[in-house]
């Protein structure tokens, strides 16, 4: 029983290395990009609304233009959008991006995830995500999409994270979401008003980049 324990406990204290390890690594990958630094968040699939796609390579554009760093997820969908859009059409801006990934998944490095890094675990890439970034901008997605929203709003309502602008891209698609939160779930008293006060709903990047402009001036 005692050497079992042993073997668990030095299993665990192996992991715990290799995620210091992962996170340093990340931390130090981050602090090359120019700041400031905007998370894109997004579907790892190819939606069936292109536009999705088309506004996120545009955000991320605009963004590195501006001297604005752009976090993803490294893989494919929206996230190789945005990828895509922050290296620029000559590939002349890819210190600007930075992809982070999660290992043994199916989806690959995007084609412009020039800089990427593989983590073990979830919770590390999305400490990375989250950590570093001066404001957040989540296309729509799936479950992963989801709990990366519920998470930042969770972190923000907790003073884990400090306010910061949070854009919901694509009003059709997020509108019952945030309906159902601002009625059904404030109303039992389960949030309060200022928990989604932080949310912003937008259908085109020209709403973004005032605010993100704002950011870079501070």
């Amino acid at each position: 029983m005692i050497l079992r324990q042993l073997f668990l406990s030095l299993g665990v204290m192996i992991d715990f290395i290799k995620v210091l390890g992962q996170l340093v690594y990340g931390v130090w990958q981050i602090g090359r990009l120019p700041q400031p630094i905007i998370t894109v968040f997004g579907s790892a699939r190819h939606l069936k609304t292109t536009l999705y796609d088309q506004n996120a390579f545009l955000l991320a554009e605009q963004c590195t233009q501006q001297g604005i760093s752009v976090l993803t997820g490294g893989g494919p969908g929206i996230m190789e959008a945005a990828n895509c859009g922050g290296v620029g059409l000559n590939h002349q801006l890819k210190g600007k991006t930075l992809g982070i990934g999660v290992k043994n998944l199916q989806e690959k490095p995007n084609k412009c995830a020039y800089k990427y890094i593989q983590l073990d675990y979830f919770f590390a890439r999305k400490w990375l995500l989250m950590n570093y970034s001066k404001a957040f901008v989540i296309f729509p997605g799936g479950f992963g999409t989801l709990d990366e929203l519920a998470e930042l709003l969770t972190l923000i309502q907790t003073k884990k994270l400090r306010p910061m602008p949070l854009f919901l891209f694509g009003t059709d698609y997020w509108k019952p979401l945030v309906d159902w939160l601002r009625g059904v779930v404030l109303d039992e008293g389960a949030i309060n008003a200022q928990d989604v006060s932080l949310i912003t709903l937008v259908d085109c990047v020209e709403q973004i980049i005032p605010v993100l402009k704002h950011i870079c001036e501070e």
